[in-house]
Formats: structure tokens, sequence, C-alpha cells
């Protein structure tokens, strides 16, 4: 599995891990060790890396604190996390003043 977590704190990479199959709780989970330069308060966001489909996802309403010394979820008890949505990044040539997109809603009324 290629798959991986990681963590950010605003645009920095603060830990990252890959999935990996444990056996003894039949669970495919992340370890991760998060680092800060700052004791407590950093807004931690989550993002994951999905390698059959090639695309990163973000949890947008999971966002956890940073606490020195602090730990989140055990092996046999680990915390479960789901993205909300794809990140999709668009370049634009210098001097581009518009973009158009196909977007599709399931509800288009």
């Amino acid at each position: 599995i290629y798959d991986m977590v990681s963590v950010f704190v605003q645009d920095e990479c603060r830990g990252a891990a890959n999935i990996e199959y444990v056996s003894v709780v039949d669970k495919y989970v992340a370890f991760l060790t998060i680092y800060s330069n700052v004791a407590d308060g950093e807004i931690l966001t989550f993002h994951a890396w999905d390698a059959s489909e090639g695309r990163e996802q973000i949890f947008l309403g999971t966002n956890y604190t940073f606490q020195s010394n602090g730990s989140i979820g055990t092996v046999s008890s680990p915390i479960l996390i789901e993205p909300d949505a794809f990140v999709q990044a668009i370049d634009l040539n210098q001097g581009w003043t518009w973009i158009s997109l196909n977007v599709e809603d399931a509800d288009m009324t």
C-alpha cells in the first residue's frame, strides 16, 4: 500500500506516514510523529494521498490542536478520520484573467 497520511500546520508539513496493515487489530492505520517549535496551540490539518487514484484528499472537518508530548489514539483505539474533499491545483499562465470550470451539481435547480 502506498497511501499516506500527512499533517500540516498551514502550508508546512509537520509529519507523514504510510498507511500499514496491523494484523493484531485487523485494521489499516498510520503512525504519525508530529513536530513543532511551539509548545502548544497550533492547528493541525490532515491530508491523505490516495495512491490508487493519484489524488490528494483533505479532512476539512477534522482538525486537532498540537500539544507538546501529547498523544491522540492508540493501536487498539485509533482516531478515525475520513476525507471531506479532493485537492486540485490549477496553474495559470502569468497575465491569465479568466477561468471556466465545467462543474455539475447533483441538484442543478
